[in-house]
């Protein structure tokens, strides 16, 4: 399994590489038990990434927003 802050510097590095760098202590992690279930809103201001995970391989990732449905 992939340890939390191994996400966290994982995605820092790649929002640098977007050219959208996010500070590392801006970033929660967040473990939800099966069945996953989506939280029906976010906190105003607030954007989420999401990933689903199999052991240590990372089988999905997409992002929640303001502007996704």
């Amino acid at each position: 399994m992939i340890a939390h802050g191994q996400l966290v510097e994982d995605f820092a590095a790649v929002s640098v590489l977007a050219g959208t760098p996010v500070a590392p202590a801006s970033i929660r992690v967040e473990v939800l038990p099966k069945p996953r279930r989506p939280p029906s809103s976010l906190p105003p201001g607030k954007m989420a990434v999401y990933a689903f995970l199999w052991g240590d391989r990372c089988l999905k990732v997409g992002k929640a927003g303001p502007n996704s449905p």
